[in-house]
């Protein structure tokens, strides 16, 4: 992740910490060749909603959290919003995903800082 990405996505008060560990998935989870997610590898709600979940150790205080389908598309729908994910058209099923992530893409001439 370069630095731009990182501070646009990460150091954004206003931005929900879930929509924050969502844009983590689909970055971990995008072709690096041309900046896609979910065109060669499909990603879905169930693997998104694990991802988010949150399963504390036991025996600790807090307790564990979970979220519906309809959390996520709404969280996918902010990070639309923002400007952060672009819906790829022309899309042959309807369940299938596939997004844009147009800052993870480098500008030209400047080296991935964060990995």
């Amino acid at each position: 992740m370069h630095k731009e990405e990182f501070e646009t996505v990460m150091m954004q008060s206003e931005l929900p910490h879930e929509c924050r560990l969502l844009y983590m998935y689909l970055r971990h989870h995008r072709d690096d060749r041309v900046g896609v997610v979910g065109a060669s590898r499909q990603i879905s709600y169930a693997g998104i909603r694990e991802h988010l979940e949150f399963m504390p150790v036991p025996g600790s205080h807090h307790r564990s959290k979970t979220y519906s389908s309809d959390q996520v598309k709404r969280y996918l729908m902010r990070l639309k919003s923002e400007g952060l994910i672009t819906a790829v058209d022309g899309q042959h099923n309807k369940n299938t995903m596939i997004f844009y992530l147009p800052l993870s893409v480098c500008p030209e001439g400047e080296s991935l800082s964060i990995q």
